[in-house]
């Protein structure tokens, strides 16, 4: 498969980046429930409480060239600055 088997056949049917940082923000809220072996509603709330989705669209640019798993690592760390420990 080639990049252009994947690329959309009409611009219009690309993702704007909007809907690309919420799909990021998606994938990493699951990421977060599975590691943390806790409800996917609870994560939302724990995000919504410290601003995570903020976070994460504020770091869009870097966040689009990294990994997920480093991603979720990054939003590991800026939850513990905010007073956040897995329980």
């Amino acid at each position: 498969m080639s990049l252009h088997d994947i690329r959309p056949e009409n611009e219009n049917d690309a993702m704007n980046e909007q809907e690309q940082i919420m799909y990021m923000q998606t994938r990493l809220t699951r990421t977060a429930a599975e590691k943390w072996q806790k409800p996917l509603a609870e994560v939302v709330n724990i995000f919504t409480r410290f601003g995570v989705l903020e976070y994460i669209e504020q770091c869009y640019e870097l966040f689009h060239v990294q990994g997920d798993e480093a991603n979720y690592e990054d939003i590991e760390n800026y939850l513990h600055t905010k007073g956040w420990a897995i329980c």
